[in-house]
């Protein structure tokens, strides 16, 4: 279909539904292991797991491909795009002075601030994920602590209850 332009009716599965797509196919692609069918529906370029297409069937009516598509700059556009949707979060730790050289030798852990403040040393770090911040401070016991945000402090105080709660009755 995608050589021939013709047009498909697909059921795609999404989190907690599934949609009927009719789905104009402009490529098929693989990335990291996984396959994505690229296609026009409502004169929109959207993004398929393959994995997420419960059926597929292929129509005799045929459709016109966008002049001005072109898949390679499609996926990096649509990659760029996707990048910049996902929210930062931004934390603000106290850290003791000995694991500052272990924070900064870390893969994928960037500083973006640090502040000495009274012999005390403050560092800011960007986490995709609230949870990764939370984890990136627990993993350090009492040589990190979170300043902010406030809420991954309640949800460290949760998780530390949960584990002295789980090692009290062994």
């Amino acid at each position: 279909s995608i050589w021939n332009n013709n047009v498909l009716n697909i059921v795609y599965r999404k989190i907690n539904e599934t949609k009927n797509v009719i789905l104009h196919p402009l490529g098929l692609v693989c990335k990291r292991g996984n396959w994505y069918l690229i296609g026009e529906n409502n004169e929109i370029i959207k993004t398929y797991k393959v994995s997420s297409i419960e059926t597929v069937s292929l129509t005799d009516e045929i459709f016109q491909r966008p002049a001005d598509f072109n898949l390679e700059k499609y996926l990096k556009d649509s990659t760029s795009n996707f990048k910049d949707s996902i929210p930062k979060h931004l934390f603000s730790f106290k850290v003791n002075p000995s694991i500052l050289n272990n924070i900064k030798e870390r893969p994928f852990i960037t500083i973006s601030n640090t502040v000495v403040k009274d012999d005390v040393i403050y560092i800011d770090i960007k986490f995709d994920a609230l949870y990764q911040g939370i984890e990136f401070a627990f993993g350090y016991g009492k040589d990190v602590e979170i300043i902010e945000p406030i809420e991954a402090i309640e949800i460290i105080k949760e998780k530390a209850a949960e584990v002295i709660n789980l090692y009290k009755r062994n």
